[in-house]
This record gives structure tokens, C-alpha cells and sequence, in this order.
């Protein structure tokens, strides 16, 4: 993992690792939720007070593929579709408050699970062009 070179990023190294041995042992359902919950307090500690899925937050960094207005924001939009009714249908999309309000029941999987870390190293790569 290459988190350790962003102070914010490096607090949560210990979760990370967790978060990855619970995904390489397929127990999807304990590391997506704790992914979702470490993208939106590093996003939240990096910009000082709004999270990765918070309205408003501002995800574009200029030069940046990663962090392109068409990449990350959009990425957030499709991940905070709100939850209404309660899910048992398999998903594909890592619906933040469908699964972590218990409304998306059948969200572990290798899709899902993979998703939150394209989107979490998605924002660690933004961040290192910032800081560059």
C-alpha cells in the first residue's frame, strides 16, 4: 500500500491493513463498510470539514485524471443514492447509505468491495497531486 506518504492517509494505515486482509479472505462484508467509512474521514480530514460524501464537497483537482470534475464528484453522486427501501437484490454499486443505514442487504461481494478501494485509492492519488 502506498498510503504512508500522506499524513492523513497514514493515521489510518492499522484499518487499511484490516481492510484488506478481510478483502484478500473474502469477507467482503466487514471491509466495505469500513472502507466507506475511512474515504469520507480522510476526504473530511484533508479538506478540514467535508467528507467524501458530503454535499458540496469539492473533489476537483486541477491536472489530475484522478481527481477530474468528471471522475470523483460524479463517483460520490452515484455512491450517496439515498436508501428508502430496504434491498435484498444483489447490487454492484457500493451505496454508502444503503449499506451502512442496513437498507442494502446483499452488498458483499468482490464488486462492491473492489469499488470502495478503486474509490479510496482514486482519492489518495488526487491528494498526492495536491500536495505535489
Amino acid at each position: 500500500m502506498s498510503f504512508s506518504g500522506h499524513k492523513h492517509f497514514k493515521k489510518r494505515l492499522r484499518l487499511l491493513r484490516l481492510a484488506e486482509i478481510d478483502y484478500l479472505e473474502g469477507r467482503y462484508h466487514a471491509c466495505v463498510p469500513l472502507l466507506l467509512s475511512l474515504l469520507d474521514g480522510v476526504v473530511d480530514d484533508t479538506s478540514g470539514h467535508v467528507g467524501f460524501f458530503a454535499q458540496g464537497s469539492d473533489l476537483v483537482v486541477r491536472d489530475s485524471i484522478a481527481a477530474h470534475e468528471t471522475g470523483l464528484t460524479v463517483l460520490a453522486k452515484i455512491m450517496t443514492k439515498s436508501a428508502k427501501k430496504t434491498n435484498e437484490s444483489p447490487c454492484n454499486i457500493p451505496y454508502r447509505h444503503g449499506i451502512l443505514h442496513g437498507k442494502e442487504l446483499a452488498f458483499d461481494n468482490k464488486i462492491v468491495a473492489a469499488k470502495c478501494w478503486a474509490a479510496f485509492l482514486l482519492q489518495e492519488t488526487g491528494q498526492k497531486v495536491m500536495k505535489n
